[in-house]
């Protein structure tokens, strides 16, 4: 701006208001950060489920509309092998439910449910593995 303009010289600044993209980008943050908080909780409980809640009870999460949920699901299934609990996997129906929702949840629309669906896949090899 040269001297004698009428235009006033004024700084350009970002709105304050964030875009669509932006606000996404924060409330997946938010999730993320909520679903850390759950993770974390263990007084008790393991994944933000208790630890001696029945197999059928945690697997009927598997369908929930919040990815958290499904997500602590799989985790919690996970948690289970090398504990106490881990027979309970090895049943041949509760295996082969637990694998079908396993693989059923590597294409979930949230990466984080898929990341949990691997973890799970992964923890359940061992046990599963025949014996060297």
């Amino acid at each position: 701006v040269g001297y004698g303009s009428a235009q006033p010289a004024v700084s350009h600044r970002v709105a304050p208001f964030a875009s669509r993209g932006e606000r996404g980008e924060r409330a997946e943050q938010h999730q993320d950060e909520q679903a850390q908080q759950v993770a974390l909780s263990s007084n008790g409980q393991s994944n933000g489920l208790p630890l001696d809640e029945p197999l059928a009870s945690i697997l009927s999460k598997r369908d929930s509309t919040i990815w958290s949920t499904r997500a602590a699901c799989l985790s919690q299934v996970a948690a289970f092998v090398g504990t106490e609990r881990e027979p309970e996997l090895l049943h041949p129906a509760t295996a082969q439910q637990i694998v079908a929702i396993a693989l059923l949840h590597l294409s979930d629309a949230h990466y984080r449910v898929a990341l949990s669906a691997l973890d799970c896949i992964a923890a359940g090899g061992d046990p599963l593995a025949p014996p060297p």
